[in-house]
Order: structure tokens, then C-alpha cells, then sequence
């Protein structure tokens, strides 16, 4: 029934034969499905099954961790879920138990969506029309959703904390030149705050791999809702658009033409649905944000694999903190 996860069969098994469980997502009384590994993290493993009465594909998600130091991760996670289900762009929520009374762990059960990853090359209008249906959504301040008052200056506190070790330890040009922008980010910060728009839910981790694409006219969906908050809709697009995020599994850079398109179709889809009268400023703002941010979690990242003896992630850490991408962020900040 369970493959790889034999050390917790017996607990999960306990848990998908149990009355709630079956009674909630409408399974017969005795166990039918197969379930079967999907993937795992730091935080998450994902196991797949197929409903026999309805034969929706479906997702069983078990939390071991909080990258936000949630006490309630899987609860935090559904809620969203809940919000994002009028876009028609997230997995539908059918099951939530944060009581850990099977295994100690959250877990949810959630679609199963198909799709393929995102293509920079190909499939950027599709992304800008999953983001403006999600960012169309009215979302209250009081949803539950975290609602950082400055999230420039939050994202410039845990850049600093996370440049420190590198500079520490390891120093160089390297450091140096992320040291410049880190304090070029500061300064602009403290001459110029960003404006309070319209805010929505956003995701906050927009890589090719948490779009699910698809050929019209299936939809294409977004997942991975682990950190999203009541934010700009501009912070999801400065991270979506920054190399920082595009060069991490594809190597591609996005050029300032390919954004402007983007933000355009982006634009033209949302306008009407909320305001997008400084989007194009303020996504370029979070953009060049994101840019520092993605260094220096890589000038961390270095530091700790180098100590630890490196990893499959360790060249292309380090490929960050060189040139040419090293020049690349800097002449963002230079056109700024």
C-alpha cells in the first residue's frame, strides 16, 4: 500500500483506516486506495491516492516543520486553501487534522492536479492570468493570513541575518560587492517607503516548479501555498520576475523586454479587478529586493554546505556568488 515510507506504515495506515478520515473524504469503510510517494522536503511529504467511488485524484500532505515557526504549519496552510478556492487556481482543501493524534505531524488532503512546470520561454502569459485571478481575490486583513507591516524592512532584517555567516566566515570580493547592494537596498529603503496598495493572499515562493501548465482549455494552477501572506501583489511579482528565482532550476534570466510583456499582459488582466497604478515601480522595487535576498540566502547556503561538505544544490550556490550572475544583479540595482 506505501511505498517508501515503512517506517511510519504502521501510524498511517491507523490514520487512513480511521472513521473521521474515511467519513470526511467519502471512502468506503474498508481501505481501497493504494497510496504511493510522491516527494519530499524539508518541511513536507507528499503521498498520492486515487478515490475508488470518485476517482479524483488526490494528495495526502504530511508537515514536519515550519519555514514561517508556525505551531499550527498544516492548519495555516489549509486556511489559505480555503481562501484561494474561488480562483480556481490551488488544489481544492477536503481534509485537515492539525491534532496529530495519528502521527506527529500535520495533515491535509488536497487535489491532485495535473500540469507540467513552468516554461520561462513559453508560458509567461499563462502565469501573469493564474496571478491576477489569485491577486483578484478580496481577501479581509483579519483572514488569519500573517500581515507584515513593512515587508521591505522585514525582508532587509532576514537579508542582513542571513549575509552575516558568509561575511563572517568567508569574506572576499564576493561578500563585498553583496554587502554594496545590501546597503544600497537599506539606503533607498530609508529615503523612499514603499506604498500601501491593494493587498491580497500571496504566495511569496513563485518558481517554475509551483505552476502546473496546461493546453487550453484546461486551466493551469498554482501550488505550494506553505508561506503565503496578506502582501502587495507587487512582492509575488518582483519574485517571480528576479533572476534570482528564474536561474535557480532553469538558468534563465529573464531580459527587461520579456518583464515588460509579462507585466503588461499581468496588467491588463487585473486592471478593474484592484488597483494596479504603481504595479510596474513597485514590482521592479520588490524585484530588485528579491535580487539581494536570493544572494544572500545563497552566501548562507554556501556557508553551511561548505561546512557540512557540500550538496547537489552546492554549484549552483555558488555559481550565485560569481560572475557573470553576481554582474547581473548589479546592473539591475546600476538601471534603477
Amino acid at each position: 500500500m506505501l511505498y517508501p515510507f515503512e517506517n511510519y506504515q504502521e501510524e498511517i495506515y491507523e490514520l487512513v483506516r480511521s472513521r473521521d478520515y474515511r467519513e470526511a473524504l467519502g471512502l468506503p469503510e474498508s481501505v481501497e486506495e493504494e497510496y504511493r510517494f510522491l516527494a519530499a522536503g524539508e518541511y513536507n511529504a507528499n503521498l498520492c491516492f486515487t478515490h475508488p467511488v470518485t476517482r479524483r485524484k488526490l494528495l495526502l500532505r504530511l508537515n514536519y516543520g515550519s519555514q514561517m515557526q508556525l505551531s499550527d504549519q498544516i492548519g495555516y496552510e489549509a486556511r489559505a486553501l480555503r481562501i484561494l478556492e474561488k480562483s480556481g487556481r490551488t488544489p481544492k482543501l477536503w481534509y485537515v487534522d492539525g491534532s496529530k493524534r495519528f502521527l506527529p505531524r500535520g495533515i491535509l488532503v488536497m487535489d491532485f492536479l495535473p500540469g507540467r512546470p513552468l516554461d520561462y520561454g513559453r508560458d509567461l502569459h499563462s502565469a501573469a492570468e493564474i496571478l491576477s485571478d489569485i491577486h483578484a481575490l478580496r481577501v479581509d486583513r483579519d483572514s488569519g493570513l500573517l500581515c507584515p507591516e513593512d515587508s521591505v524592512s522585514e525582508l532587509l532584517l532576514e537579508c542582513g541575518r542571513l549575509l552575516l555567516p558568509y561575511r563572517e566566515k568567508v569574506g572576499g570580493e564576493s561578500a563585498e560587492r553583496i554587502l554594496q547592494l545590501y546597503e544600497k537596498a537599506v539606503r533607498e529603503a530609508e529615503r523612499e517607503r514603499m506604498r500601501e496598495g491593494a493587498r491580497s493572499i500571496i504566495n511569496t515562493e513563485l518558481n517554475s516548479g509551483n505552476f502546473l501548465i496546461n493546453s487550453a482549455p484546461e486551466r493551469s494552477y498554482l501550488i505550494d501555498w506553505e508561506k503565503p501572506i496578506y502582501g502587495l501583489p507587487a512582492q509575488d511579482l518582483g519574485h517571480f520576475l528576479a533572476p534570482t528565482t528564474s536561474f535557480w532550476k532553469s538558468d534563465v534570466i529573464l531580459s527587461s523586454e520579456e518583464r515588460a510583456r509579462f507585466l503588461s499582459h499581468y496588467i491588463s488582466l487585473s486592471e478593474g479587478r484592484f488597483d494596479c497604478a504603481y504595479i510596474r515601480e513597485d514590482t521592479e522595487r520588490f524585484l530588485r529586493l528579491n535580487c539581494i535576498r536570493g544572494l544572500c540566502w545563497c552566501a548562507m547556503a554556501y556557508t553551511k554546505y561548505r561546512e557540512s561538505g557540500g550538496g547537489e544544490s552546492f554549484e549552483k550556490i555558488k555559481a550565485y556568488l560569481r560572475d557573470p550572475f553576481l554582474s547581473c544583479v548589479e546592473e539591475i540595482w546600476v538601471s534603477a
